[in-house]
């Protein structure tokens, strides 16, 4: 058997709406491209609301590309997806020990410190 990592590109286009307050059209223009090449659109920003911020496909053609017989590399976009999934755990297991009828349960509170690591 060979290990063989399968590329699927799909053209899409990112689309982000936000809701500005500024002088004119040409400076709310300006401070919600700044926002998004800086990559804090998704930020709180004083005078900002992020309305919409999504991707959809375009029109054209999907693409696959194989490769085989070499390592199988996880990229970071795939760590940092992972770590976010064992914060949001960590937690949720911490806020429901925290709620138990006694005492904090030691079995969850465990558990929540063991994801919170994983996330590291």
């Amino acid at each position: 058997m060979e290990h063989c990592t399968v590329e699927i590109r799909v053209p899409h286009d990112h689309v982000v709406v936000m809701g500005v307050e500024a002088d004119d059209a040409d400076s709310a223009r300006k401070r919600a491209l700044d926002l998004f090449d800086a990559g804090d659109h998704q930020e709180p920003h004083p005078g900002v609301v992020l309305l919409r911020d999504d991707f959809e496909e375009s029109d054209g053609h999907l693409y696959a590309t194989v490769r085989c017989g070499y390592d199988l590399q996880v990229d970071a976009s795939v760590r940092a997806l992972e770590s976010e999934m064992h914060r949001r755990r960590a937690c949720a297991l911490l806020v429901q020990a925290a709620h138990g009828k006694d005492a904090p349960d030691p079995t969850l509170i465990r558990a929540a410190i063991e994801a919170a690591l994983a996330a590291a």
